[in-house]
């Protein structure tokens, strides 16, 4: 992209569109990790939330890219990504992707922008040049950062915390060699198994049942006692209607943990359903004879 003062780039996915005010220096530009000084400025209309943007505004902060909390921190991550040391853009954001409470989702005039500037950073290493050891503590953090998004009902923002550890697992899984630490391995399937589990929650709250059953499938393959990835793919079938399936998990949860109540009480509930089904199909076959 041209870094001219004056020059707009759009980002690829239409979330914002990014016009230079004062050219940066250099070539190199932040990658996922970096650990970057910028500054935002107010944006049109007035709008100051910090939990927003993830980071204090109106003043120099600290951010590393990857790992905001706020609900704009994957598309602040992306204008820095985009810009050079020194540079001072405006940034407008898409009223797809605005968060409710800013003004563009509140039906006001104003446009919702800001101005960024990214005033120094120190890249760090790209994936391909991180050991398994540090791909293993990105991908623990990752999904400590979902956890913590998924608490507060975040559940957009903890689904991709939890993609991104995923994607550093998978990207692990195919370089690992004869001489890596077994435990370092172990915590790795033992990670990606969670960031799993923990996306198929986050999917089991917003009704996507075939996701559900696929992630747990996968997590299961990785640890067939798993009595989370029973449960949960038990209740997407149960929900899907698939109930033969769903009591085939909820067994199978149920020999690994006996004394579970959640698996108790859904077997209860599912059982209720097949018997509300036996009974409409037996009324429906009498009808037909009668």
């Amino acid at each position: 992209m041209d870094g001219s003062t004056g020059s707009v780039w759009s980002a690829p996915d239409g979330s914002f569109t990014k016009t230079v005010v004062s050219i940066g220096s250099g070539l190199e530009k932040p990658n996922e990790g970096s650990n970057c000084c910028i500054k935002i400025e107010s944006s049109v209309g007035g709008h100051r939330d910090e939990d927003m943007f993830g980071c204090p505004v109106g003043v120099e902060a600290r951010i590393v890219l990857g790992n905001g909390l706020g609900d704009l921190s994957r598309l602040v991550d992306a204008v820095v990504e985009s810009m050079r040391k020194g540079e001072t853009s405006t940034v407008k954001v898409s009223s797809e992707v605005a968060p409710a409470k800013t003004p563009s989702r509140r039906g006001s005039e104003a446009e919702f922008s800001f101005k960024l500037t990214l005033v120094e950073f120190q890249r760090t290493k790209e994936v391909h040049e991180l050991t398994l050891k540090e791909k293993v503590e990105r991908i623990r953090n990752y999904k400590t950062f979902g956890s913590e998004c998924f608490k507060n009902d975040e559940l957009e923002l903890a689904e991709s915390f939890y993609i991104r550890g995923l994607k550093y697992a998978i990207i692990s899984e195919q370089f690992l060699g004869e001489d890596e630490f077994p435990e370092v391995i172990e915590k790795l399937w033992d990670l990606k198994k969670l960031c799993l589990l923990n996306l198929s929650a986050c999917q089991l709250k917003t009704d996507r049942y075939m996701d559900v059953v696929t992630n747990c499938t996968s997590a299961i393959e990785i640890d067939n006692i798993s009595v989370k990835g029973y449960f949960r793919r038990g209740l997407a079938c149960m929900n899907l209607q698939d109930y033969e399936l769903a009591m085939e998990d909820f067994n199978r949860g149920v020999e690994l943990a006996p004394n579970n109540k959640q698996l108790s009480d859904q077997m209860k509930l599912l059982k209720a359903k097949m018997q509300t089904v036996d009974d409409k199909y037996a009324m429906s076959m009498k009808k037909l004879f009668d």
